[in-house]
């Protein structure tokens, strides 16, 4: 089959897919590594994939009427993020997370960050600056009225601060492994991570952050970084629920899970 019949098979397919399967929309094509991707992606946030659970690239491959092989390279594409494990050849499974996993994601963070902060500064803008204290002051008015959008307001300037930030620094291998860490954090909503409770917390944090910044004072910037990502770790941390149930791959089935 050709590529181009691949594709109009694989668009056939996925108009008829049924609703407890992996898509529940139409892919465009463009790459289909990267949709593949982006889908698991979000089954993985919408919690219909569990730490644990086995993914089936046959399974995937049928239920998207496509190849295994951009399915297992998106697969493989979340096991270099460290989302998802392949146990002794026995298939790939969403990776499951403990405490000591938090920690070490977490202070690893903070190390490049606090980088970031250092590289970066250089290269950002007043206006850039600027732009951001304008929209930390709105969340913080939204925040203090009480709105429902706050919270993910918050979270769309916090994304966009911290890729302008790694951005300015020039540097990709930087820019790469902040973004692997920040996919695994993503993944702890999956234990039951409360993260509205951290927005007052993280927003009085960016403040001092944006700030120290704005002043173009660095080492201030790189201590108020510092002690947002770890702050947050603790309340992380704190609230990372046991998990001693979870399922395990059959390779693992004698281990008992380690409570997170």
């Amino acid at each position: 089959m050709t590529k181009s019949a691949e594709q109009k098979n694989t668009n056939a397919n996925l108009d008829k897919v049924n609703p407890n399967s992996l898509v529940e929309l139409k892919i465009e094509y463009s790459s289909l590594t990267t949709q593949v991707y982006d889908l698991l992606w979000k089954r993985i946030i919408d919690q219909q994939i569990q730490p644990g659970q086995k993914l089936s690239d046959l399974q995937l491959s049928k239920d998207l009427g496509i190849s295994r092989t951009p399915v297992r390279e998106a697969l493989y594409r979340l096991m270099q993020e460290g989302i998802v494990q392949n146990h002794n050849l026995r298939g790939f499974f969403l990776t499951t997370f403990n405490s000591q996993d938090v920690t070490e994601i977490y202070d690893l963070r903070t190390a490049l960050e606090v980088l970031a902060v250092r590289l970066g500064l250089p290269n950002l803008s007043q206006a850039e600056l600027n732009r951001f204290q304008s929209d930390l002051d709105e969340v913080e008015f939204l925040v203090q009225t009480g709105q429902e959008k706050a919270f993910e307001k918050f979270l769309d300037i916090d994304r966009q601060f911290h890729h302008v930030l790694v951005s300015s620094t020039g540097n990709q291998r930087l820019k790469a492994n902040l973004e692997s860490l920040h996919a695994q954090i993503n993944v702890f909503q999956l234990y039951g991570i409360h993260l509205k409770k951290l927005v007052i917390l993280s927003l009085e944090h960016h403040q001092a952050i944006v700030s120290a910044l704005r002043q173009q004072h660095p080492g201030l910037a790189e201590k108020a970084m510092e002690r947002h990502i770890q702050e947050v770790k603790q309340h992380v941390l704190a609230d990372f629920i046991t998990v001693t149930t979870l399922p395990l791959p059959p390779d693992d089935r004698s281990q008992k899970a380690e409570p997170v």
